[in-house]
């Protein structure tokens, strides 16, 4: 059985979850945001720069401290500030 395109389109939209509470042309889907939830606040992340800068303070005791892995904090902080660590 062959379909016009525009007609399989319209079909195959209703099987998708969540297509009617998408907006077309890209607009955002009434304010719902995506993916994961961020491991550390602006304010630890502030917090774990300071401790890193200061070169006193090993990174692993830092992840342990906030309970996140290294490489989240080099991640999230970035890697040229524990370029001397």
């Amino acid at each position: 059985m062959c379909l016009p395109a525009r007609r399989s389109a319209a079909i195959s939209w209703r099987f998708y979850p969540g297509a009617d509470a998408r907006r077309p042309e890209g607009r955002p889907g009434r304010g719902r945001k995506g993916g994961r939830p961020k491991k550390l606040s602006a304010k630890e992340l502030k917090t774990i720069r300071t401790l890193l800068h200061s070169n006193e303070v090993p990174v692993q005791d830092v992840a342990a401290q906030f309970g996140v892995n290294r490489s989240t904090l080099y991640q999230n902080v970035g890697a040229s500030n524990q370029a001397s660590n």
